[in-house]
């Protein structure tokens, strides 16, 4: 054999050896600091993906918060005797609660492939929790009911907790997520 085509294997095979070590280093570094290495295309999908579901997820927590609270809120006075205005005005509340929690929904069911299950389960978590809240807030509108609309109106004490618990969870959430974007390495390649 020629010495140029036996240099030549000699350095494929080197070329080839240190590509497969550095391989093999990256990736026992990548576990050891529990992180994951990936594209920047695919970090910009998932930050775009968890910005999205923030936003969708904060206005329907907010709307419940309007017509749920799990405390004190200050609400517009009405004239005891204009409670049809007040009706009014609760209307809104709860159609703009149902709004949001159907935008929070396909929010998320439009980002579950790029979501970890955890998360997704997470945040479908929430979302449940927000439909009852707006399921119950929304009986008071029920006419086939033959309460009155002020019985219909009352709710439990464990009703205004579970608001509290949905802010939580969010909170939670948020802070794992926080978590997992910054043990995210983005490989620049």
């Amino acid at each position: 054999m020629d010495s140029e085509v036996i240099v030549g294997l000699f350095t494929l095979g080197g070329t080839l050896l240190g590509f497969l070590t550095n391989y093999g280093v990256e990736r026992l570094r990548a576990k050891n600091d529990n992180k994951l290495h990936i594209s920047s295309v695919n970090y910009d999908i998932k930050i775009q993906a968890y910005k999205d579901l923030s936003d969708a997820f904060y206005k329907m927590l907010t709307d419940v918060y309007s017509i749920i609270p799990s405390g004190v809120i200050q609400l517009p006075h009405f004239d005891l005797s204009a409670t049809s205005e007040k009706k009014a005005y609760e209307q809104g509340l709860y159609e703009r609660a149902n709004v949001s929690h159907q935008t929070a929904l396909t929010t998320l069911y439009s980002n579950v492939p790029f979501i970890p299950k955890e998360h997704y389960e997470k945040y479908n978590a929430i979302v449940g929790m927000a439909h009852k809240q707006i399921f119950l807030y929304g009986n008071r509108f029920n006419t086939v009911d033959l309460l009155s609309y002020e019985k219909k109106s009352i709710l439990k004490p464990e009703d205004y907790d579970r608001t509290a618990e949905m802010i939580r969870l969010f909170e939670e959430l948020n802070k794992e997520l926080r978590d997992y974007i910054n043990s995210i390495e983005v490989d620049e390649k």
